[in-house]
């Protein structure tokens, strides 16, 4: 089923509720084409220190989709139930996290449920992830919501056909650094397939910092 949203409401709809309070925002709408007066209002709650999550699009291509593109949004493809980047999920340098988007069960506009597919259920996931680090986390910017979300995400098992795209682990990112529960921060170097070879120096550069970071080391 398809709905359309009048821009100028759904841009209202964002400053109304970043001057309500809300430090999360889910948008699971958008087009094609791009939005000024939807951009502003995104800007609006980036620069007020929202975390602005979006649906990435049902394109199946690497064309923009927006609001998703608008830099410094969290851009949502969807996975399938093999973890994998789901067909008709956009891809491209804007989407870093994957989230379940495939046959879900939920509402349907005859009031009653059914499984549903599509980036606009894999977004609200993702955004719910970034308010429980929020709950766990209240003083963390939409900054270090963003980073721990991107950064604790995995390779899916078909990463060439992620397109770049990250896998979200809800586990690892509220309980990386054992406050929100789970065990040690850990770093994993990713960069090499399994058959691949380095021959010679491989330099590895990383920062870790945080609320009960104590340090760091590298294991060989």
């Amino acid at each position: 089923s398809f709905g359309f949203l009048a821009e100028d409401d759904a841009a209202a709809a964002i400053v109304y509720a970043v001057d309500n309070g809300a430090r999360v925002l889910n948008l699971s709408f958008g087009d094609i084409v791009h939005s000024p007066v939807l951009e502003d209002a995104v800007r609006y709650a980036l620069d007020r220190g929202a975390v602005v999550v979006a649906a990435a699009g049902n394109e199946g291509n690497s064309q923009p989709f927006y609001p998703a593109g608008v830099s410094g949004v969290l851009a949502v493809g969807a996975s399938d139930r093999d973890g994998r980047r789901a067909s008709f999920s956009t891809f491209g340098p804007a989407v870093t996290l994957l989230a379940p988007g495939a046959s879900l069960f939920t509402t349907d506009l005859a009031g009653g449920y059914g499984p549903k597919s599509g980036t606009s259920l894999a977004s609200p996931v993702v955004a719910g992830a970034a308010a429980l680090l929020l709950a766990v986390h209240p003083d963390w910017t939409a900054e270090q919501i963003v980073a721990r979300l991107r950064n604790t995400a995995e390779v899916p098992g078909d990463g060439a056909n992620a397109r770049g795209a990250r896998r979200l682990r809800i586990d690892l990112a509220a309980g990386a650094d054992g406050s929100a529960g789970g065990g040690p921060a850990e770093a994993r170097f990713l960069g090499l397939d399994d058959d691949d070879t380095v021959d010679g120096t491989v330099h590895l550069v990383g920062r870790a910092a945080g609320r009960g970071v104590r340090g760091w080391r590298v294991s060989v």
